[in-house]
């Protein structure tokens, strides 16, 4: 283990990194980044690397976004890229000189679950569901028998709500001459294949007969989800085999296309051939039909199940889940009789609840990462609620992020943490009346005597002596 310990050390990186980009012309990334440096003072951490590495992931799916979307804008795209890439459209980007494609106009999605469950579905403004974090996403169209086709994310108004009376729900209602398309998604807890991701879409036509489609998407709103393989067996679609979609009513057919052969939305009316297909590129699509009569309705189910997602936590320790609702209740109530407001603040409740299931997290997608500033300050809102328990579960959680040296690290170089986190215990101490365990006690000593040692302390009279070193901002990456 040495050896390559030592190798890695002296093997010369910045000379290597310069020659091969230097040969291919790049831009060399040694001195680009000294260059961003010189905009900031001096500080011990030059650039934090998760932000770097989020924002690499992030332009990466921009760059596979640019070479699929531009390209093939036949596709039945989501609703952000619908609208980017109308040049009549408010929200149009121009793209001759844009780096990677992303979404930058309508990030406003909408994420349900449980108190209990660290999963986050989210719906964007057109009813397109993401069940699982960061993957493949499910939409829902109707087509009339002479393949007229009613796509939400095309249309320019749809009706979306968002249900807070029991279990989270988001319901988006689209409607088209004599077409009615009605989806609702939530997280059910308590069912035999554990917690799942429940879809219910109703479909009705008042002169035509047709179908009510369900299609695997490729995609989610941040872009590009890549889909290698898909099948249809036992009432259900298998992605990449491993995730599962399952339909509560046997579908009349199915149909499947890959990138070679376009978007399975440009051949609806074929028969069926096949129950599987397989895509190189990774743009696999798949279309499940159930058959709508005149003046008549069709609903289905459809779940997910959560258990799928590796990045699900529960903090519910084998007990029953408590109904969203009672976990609600037991939390400060606002009555007010401004409906807007009276809406917001009930909103804000089930959204603090949703995204502390775990540790806390400031939103379910692509701030779904940890940050101590952003959890203390929910905190203390949890606080306000009167959910002392979950506070004290979390703070209890956060030894586990403390470095030997008493730091509370959640990113490298932002130095106020410690004092974010000495701030919620003192927080809870006040409103609960509450001690700490030693265990807890000690680390938060630990993070007090980390700011003591931290501090400036050259005798040099410059007037920040005794303030922390210079560290950066998540925002401007600089101190």
């Amino acid at each position: 283990m040495m050896v390559p310990e030592l190798f890695k050390k002296w093997l010369p990186w910045r000379f290597l990194i310069r020659r091969v980009t230097g040969f291919y012309g790049f831009l060399d990334p040694v001195t680009l980044m000294a260059r961003l440096r010189q905009f900031g003072k001096p500080s011990e951490v030059q650039e934090p690397i998760e932000l770097l590495r989020a924002g690499l992931i992030f332009h990466a799916r921009g760059l596979v976004n640019t070479r699929a979307i531009q390209y093939n804008l036949d596709w039945v795209w989501p609703f952000w890229v619908v609208k980017q890439f109308t040049p009549q459209d408010a929200s149009f980007i121009p793209r001759g000189f844009s780096f990677s494609h992303i979404n930058v106009t309508h990030r406003n999605w909408t994420a349900v679950g449980h108190p209990d469950l660290a999963a986050y579905p989210i719906i964007d403004p057109r009813g397109l569901v993401t069940p699982l974090f960061d993957a493949w996403s499910i939409d829902v169209w109707l087509m009339t028998k002479d393949n007229n086709l009613l796509l939400p994310s095309r249309q320019p108004s749809v009706v979306q709500t968002l249900d807070l009376s029991g279990e989270l729900a988001v319901t988006t209602a689209t409607e088209e001459n004599s077409l009615s398309l009605v989806c609702t998604a939530r997280v059910k807890m308590d069912t035999p294949a554990g917690p799942v991701m429940q879809m219910t879409a109703r479909g009705s036509m008042q002169t035509d007969t047709g179908w009510l489609v369900v299609s695997i998407r490729p995609y989610n709103p941040e872009g590009i989800y890549f889909i290698d393989h898909i099948r249809y067996d036992d009432s259900r679609f298998v992605m990449n085999h491993t995730h599962e979609v399952h339909f509560g009513t046997v579908p009349e057919k199915v149909l499947f296309s890959t990138y070679d052969h376009g978007d399975v939305a440009l051949d609806l009316d074929r028969p069926q051939s096949e129950d599987q297909a397989a895509c190189p590129i990774g743009m696999a699509t798949a279309a499940a039909f159930f058959p709508i009569g005149a003046k008549d309705a069709t609903q289905i189910d459809i779940q997910v199940p959560l258990n799928q997602d590796t990045d699900v936590v529960s903090s519910n320790t084998g007990r029953p889940a408590a109904p969203a609702s009672q976990m609600v209740s037991k939390t400060a109530a606002l009555t007010i009789p401004d409906a807007g407001f009276q809406f917001l603040y009930d909103a804000a409740v089930r959204t603090l609840l949703l995204l502390s299931a775990d540790e806390v997290v400031p939103g379910p997608y692509t701030y779904r990462r940890f940050w101590f500033r952003d959890a203390c300050l929910m905190m203390n809102a949890l606080l306000g609620l009167g959910l002392a328990k979950r506070c004290e579960r979390l703070i209890q959680g956060f030894e586990s992020r403390q470095k030997l040296s008493g730091y509370f690290q959640s990113q490298e170089g932002e130095w106020d943490s410690n004092g974010q986190v000495l701030w919620i215990a003192h927080r809870f101490a006040q409103c609960t009346g509450q001690g700490f365990s030693t265990s807890v006690f000690t680390s938060l000593m630990k993070g007090a005597r980390w700011i003591v040692h931290k501090r400036r302390s050259k005798k040099d009279g410059k007037p920040h002596d005794g303030l922390l070193p210079a560290g950066f901002s998540a925002e401007h990456l600089g101190p």
